[in-house]
């Protein structure tokens, strides 16, 4: 193994299963010897006497050098690396790793190399998925798309077993579905424009260049109907300059135009903003630490009938459906046995019907212990389905964070990763709405980078480590604020019902409302909750499009703030 160089390639790491061979000397037969990167390659191989045969094969297809993987070795550019046979490799700070994870009946090993590669290269990653009878490489795609990377699946009419690329396209993780010969092009290219973003932000080339991120703003804010000014600007010039290489445009304008041009570029660019990538037990040490907070810190003191938990930013459900896990085995321990109610949104319709699925590949077998999977999950056609002993807790719906409604009386707010990707003036704005849906000494559980700040005064720490907090006594929400404050923002609305207006907390109106934000939770439609006189108590979803305050002194009666042709 050659010795690093000082430069970065790009990293390829090309996944292939049952017949993938064939699939991956295409693929080597088109790949430019010139470009900078380095290829990977893991295939599941059965015989450790055949270490050195599919090495042997694809030297004859490509003019790079080909070596076998060994452990501690370095990897440089312009090489192909084969992962030898029986043996797991993993990519860690410019070293290969290897392990006997291989062995081991079911085990991902593309998978597992996938997630080492995002983690690695960051946006210099390329995941290639080729012919395969299983799921391996879902899941490692899913790490590499969330860090800036490329992914690419062999369209399924070519591949001699379609199960493997087609996971990848079914998760809509796919940015390109693509035969073998006709990737290296696109990689090359993607190769390229990685190493110019290295050097020079397209953003930073425009004599206005936040009138040009503005500009796409706009454009999605017109065709998608959401508002992403309060993303932090890093994260969305990253995600453009990926969108862009993706589709071979060099400048930002023609970019602008492309979008504005293209309803399914928008609804792409929408869906890479925002990020929804995630797995089950994210950070597994973390839930532990939950698990354990609720067991010796809340659950014992638990007076209520019902358990009610919000996670914001769920994407495709394996983050709440890990939270009703963790809920459910800390009820089991400590003997309480209230109601348990999540309430899980996203902004991505997308993921959200997915995530009401409850149907997860086999992959999450990397992520899921044994017990958990029987005792939570049945499987089904190489699938799990999540039993209705946790599904039926969960209700899923589309919901912006920063503007939309919060929920009420919560025990637990399970927001992690959503903080990280805001400006610090949209991170106040979704900690002011965690701040007043949270019980008195409810618990809020962020992610590692996160923090309360500035509501720091408010909380107490229960772990550190995992970012776990509980509001401190008595410093609940005490504003004059009801849900009408948080209409949507993306409308216009922007109005406050007097404290007097809002409706004693009765037992009946308890669950009157508890019944409310499940069904339109379900439904997932805009509404609005009104008492007899038609005056607006709960707003719900994008209602801009029909309601619109009066000038003059604050009014909550539906009639009076319809849109002409409604009232």
């Amino acid at each position: 193994m050659k010795e690093k160089t000082g430069t970065e390639p790009v990293l390829v790491g090309v996944g292939a299963s049952a017949g993938g061979l064939s699939a991956i000397t295409e693929f080597l037969d088109n790949l430019p010897d010139e470009e900078h990167c380095t290829v990977f390659v893991v295939q599941h191989q059965s015989n450790d006497s055949e270490k050195e045969m599919l090495s042997g094969i694809l030297a004859k297809h490509t003019q790079r050098e080909v070596l076998v993987a060994e452990d501690g070795a370095l990897y440089d550019a312009n090489t192909v690396v084969v992962a030898p046979p029986g043996r797991a490799i993993n990519l860690s700070e410019g070293t290969i790793r290897l392990s006997e994870e291989a062995t081991l009946p079911g085990t991902m090993i593309i998978d597992n190399f996938l997630r080492s590669l995002a983690a690695e290269a960051d946006g210099r990653s390329v995941a290639v998925v080729l012919s395969g009878a299983n799921t391996d490489g879902t899941l490692g795609s899913r790490a590499v798309k969330e860090n800036n990377g490329l992914i690419i699946a062999q369209s399924p009419d070519s591949a001699s077993f379609p199960t493997m690329p087609k996971s990848v396209v079914d998760e809509g993780l796919a940015d390109l579905v693509l035969e073998p010969g006709d990737m290296p092009a696109h990689i090359s290219v993607f190769a390229r424009k990685a190493a110019a973003a290295r050097e020079k932000n397209v953003f930073t080339d425009q004599t206005h260049p936040e009138a040009s991120r503005e500009k796409l703003l706009g454009i999605l804010r017109n065709k998608i109907g959401h508002d992403f000014s309060a993303y932090k600007e890093n994260t969305v010039d990253r995600r453009i300059q990926r969108r862009m290489s993706l589709h071979r445009i060099d400048t930002l304008a023609d970019y602008v135009t492309y979008v504005r041009q293209n309803t399914e570029e928008a609804r792409e660019l929408f869906r890479d903003l925002l990020i929804g990538v995630t797995n089950f037990f994210r950070d597994f040490d973390a839930f532990e630490r939950l698990k354990r907070v609720l067991i010796d810190e809340y659950l014992p003191h638990h007076r209520g009938e019902e358990f009610r938990v919000w996670v914001p930013g769920c994407a495709t459900g394996e983050e709440a459906y890990s939270v009703a896990i963790v809920i459910q085995e800390a009820i089991v321990a400590t003997g309480v046995h209230p109601t348990v109610s999540i309430y899980a949104t996203d902004l991505d319709d997308r993921a959200i019907t997915m995530a009401r699925r409850g149907v997860f590949s086999k992959n999450i077998e990397a992520d899921v212990s044994k017990e958990r999977l029987s005792r939570y999950f049945t499987e089904t056609d190489g699938r799990y389905r999540a039993k209705q002993s946790i599904r039926g807790s969960i209700a899923f719906a589309i919901q912006d964070v920063t503007s939309d409604p919060p929920f009420s009386r919560l025990d637990l707010v399970c927001c992690r990763n959503v903080l990280i990707y805001l400006k610090p003036t949209a991170q106040k704005t979704v900690l002011n709405r965690i701040l007043y849906g949270l019980n008195g000494e409810g618990v809020l559980m962020l992610g590692n980078s996160e923090s309360v700040a500035p509501f720091s005064d408010a909380f107490e720490s229960l772990d550190k480590t995992a970012r776990i907090y509980r509001l401190k006594p008595g410093r609940q929400h005490t504003h004059s604020v009801t849900e009408l404050e948080f209409s949507s923002l993306r409308s216009g609305v922007s109005t406050k019902a007097q404290p007097e207006q809002r409706p004693e907390e009765t037992p009946q109106a308890l669950q009157i409302k508890r019944e409310t934000e499940r069904f339109i939770l379900e439904t997932a439609a805009p509404s609005v909750l009104v008492n007899k006189n038609g005056n607006a108590l709960y707003f719900h979803g994008h209602t801009g499009k029909y309601f619109e305050p009066a000038p003059g002194p604050a009014r909550t009666n539906v009639v009076e703030m319809a849109r002409k042709g409604l009232s």
